[in-house]
This record gives structure tokens, C-alpha cells and sequence, in this order.
């Protein structure tokens, strides 16, 4: 098995495409392309969820609490700094346009059931597109916690299968908006259990290739007719194959070796790609408008290439001042 706190370097990798694929779903192409590669891209917050469930896995029942507070933690952080630089974004550019410094919150909470939904649904339109995910996990982290704390994340289990069927029924069948599903207890805590649940069975790893290769075409495959027959959603039937092909393959090739810089972009500087895309893209749109024709189809990469470009100066902006404050506190002690 795996040791919890070795690195994956495919893991890292994966989370490049993965952050991409988030991209396309705010930062759309046109036409048919638009509708398949959104479908298609819905894979990623899965797998991100996957990857998280799996790392926080631990046998001891004492470390595993541990570990859950530690994440739920370092979750609480990364969404309260998110929603200051969000927030200081959406008001700044409201300034500039001559508008309400604080519309772009009022408007939202001033609609009838927008509160509910954002705090049962974790639909954070008002902040940014992404933000649902950081709340989702959030709420989901504060169960998994309780659920390490009271010895009850083995029979958790079994919520996994049921709030999946339910999260499709109402996407598929129902016909009900994204949010409704898209949330902390019909997406995020099932694929969060189920990457725990992967690493504790070991099922990942005994995947041999060739089924993590064919439960991705068969994820493509279904995937395509349903974005053919169904609305928007934030998963689809073929995202559970088509995900769990790619993360088992993934777990399968652990030991594969991959560039230094590659791996270490995968794993540090994705969250900032996260985080900043679609705050630079309102800020890009705003300053010289929405492009069209041919220019837009180079937009996700273009954000793609400018968010992961500033999350390589900020990562290593504040790598060097951890290791000078670190430096201070050496000399003081000497």
C-alpha cells in the first residue's frame, strides 16, 4: 500500500489537465464544442475530490481524526483567503465601473431563495463560479471530521452509492438545476468517502491498465450521448468511469517518474489556477471586453497560461518568505 504521506508524482501531474478541464467550464467555447467539452471536463472536480478522500486516509482511528482536522483546517484557511481576494476583486471592479462597491452582494442576497440555496447548495454565484467547491468541501469536511471523530466512516460508506443515484436522478430525470446537485452532500461527501474508501479496499491499486483505460472510454463514450440528451450538469453517469479510470490509473502509476517541474507545478501551483481564473477573466473581459470569433477559442488556455503563470510567482513569493522567517527565528535562537 501506498504510504500516506508519500507523493504521487502522476497524482500531481493529473492535477494539470484536471485544472484545465475546470477552466472549460467557465471559460466556454462555442456551439457543439462548448456543450461536449463541458461534459466531457466535468471529471475534474470528482477527481480532486478522489485525491482528497485518498490522502486523507489512515488506519489509525486517532491519526485519522487527526488528519481530518488538520485538512478541515487548512480547508477553512484556503476558503477565507479565497473569499477575501474574490471579494476585494468583485468590489474593486464595481468602484471602477461606477457602480455599487458592495451590488455585487446585495443584488444576490436581494433575490428570493438565493440565501437558501447558498447556504443548503453551497451556489456562490455572488462570489465567483469556483466558490461552491471551497463551501462544499467545507460543510463535507466538518461531517468527515465528526464521522472520524465518532469511529462511523465505515458505514458511511454506504451513503456513497445512494447520494450518487440521487445526486442523477434529480440531474437526469428531474431536470433540476446544477447547484441543487452540484453541493456538499450530493457531490462532494460521496466522492470524498469514495476516495477514502478507495485507498482503505485497495481496489485502485489492484486496477490493472487496461480497465482503468476502458472504464475511461466508457466514461467518454456515455458521457458524449448524455450531453447530447441532458442539461447542464456538474456530473454526469459517464463522469463516475470516466473519473475513476483516470484516478485508478493514476494510484496504478505511482512509481512512474516525471519531470521535476512538471510534478511540482501538478501539485503547488493548480490550487492558484483554481482560485484565480475566473476573477482574471472578469478582470480581462471588463478592461477589454469579451473576445469573439477565433480568439475565443484560445481563451482557456490563455487563462490557463496567466493563472499558472501568477500562481508560479506567488507560490515561490511565499516559499521565500517562509524560508526568511524561518531564517529570523534560527537567528534570534543562536
Amino acid at each position: 500500500m501506498q504510504n500516506n504521506h508519500q507523493r504521487n508524482q502522476t497524482i500531481d501531474v493529473l492535477r494539470i489537465p484536471a485544472s484545465f478541464c475546470v477552466i472549460l467550464c467557465h471559460i466556454q467555447w462555442t456551439g457543439d464544442a462548448k456543450t461536449y467539452s463541458m461534459a466531457l471536463a466535468r471529471w475534474a472536480v470528482p477527481f480532486f475530490l478522489l485525491v482528497s478522500g485518498w490522502y486523507l486516509y489512515r488506519e489509525d482511528p486517532e491519526q485519522q481524526y487527526a488528519a481530518a482536522k488538520r485538512f478541515l483546517l487548512s480547508t477553512v484557511k484556503l476558503l477565507a483567503v479565497s473569499v477575501l481576494f474574490i471579494g476585494t476583486v468583485n468590489t474593486g471592479m464595481r468602484l471602477v465601473s461606477g457602480k455599487s462597491a458592495f451590488g455585487w452582494l446585495t443584488s444576490f442576497f436581494g433575490r428570493k431563495g438565493n440565501s437558501y440555496y447558498f447556504l443548503m447548495c453551497n451556489w456562490a454565484r455572488f462570489l465567483s463560479s469556483v466558490m461552491w467547491y471551497l463551501f462544499a468541501l467545507t460543510y463535507a469536511m466538518v461531517v468527515f471530521t465528526l464521522l472520524a471523530r465518532w469511529k462511523g466512516i465505515r458505514w458511511a460508506y454506504l451513503l456513497i452509492v445512494p447520494l450518487l443515484v440521487i445526486n442523477l436522478l434529480r440531474a437526469e430525470i428531474m431536470h433540476l438545476a446544477w447547484y441543487r446537485q452540484g453541493n456538499w452532500l450530493l457531490t462532494t461527501l460521496p466522492f470524498l468517502l469514495l476516495g477514502h474508501w478507495l485507498h482503505k479496499s485497495r481496489w485502485a491499486e489492484k486496477t490493472s491498465g487496461t480497465a482503468s483505460m476502458l472504464l475511461t472510454v466508457l466514461g467518454i463514450a456515455i458521457t458524449a450521448v448524455e450531453a447530447r440528451f441532458v442539461d447542464e450538469q456538474i456530473i454526469y453517469a459517464g463522469t463516475i468511469p470516466l473519473v475513476l479510470g483516470i484516478f485508478t490509473w493514476g494510484i496504478a502509476s505511482s512509481g512512474r517518474q516525471w519531470p521535476k517541474s512538471v510534478a511540482w507545478f501538478g501539485r503547488y501551483c493548480t490550487p492558484y489556477i483554481f482560485i484565480l481564473h475566473c476573477s482574471l477573466r472578469d478582470i480581462v473581459y471588463a478592461v477589454w471586453g469579451e473576445p469573439s470569433g477565433a480568439a475565443r477559442w484560445w481563451m482557456p488556455l490563455f487563462f490557463f497560461v496567466l493563472s499558472g503563470l501568477i500562481g508560479v510567482c506567488l507560490h515561490k513569493g511565499m516559499e521565500r518568505l517562509r524560508r526568511q522567517r524561518e531564517k529570523g527565528r534560527a537567528e534570534k535562537m543562536a
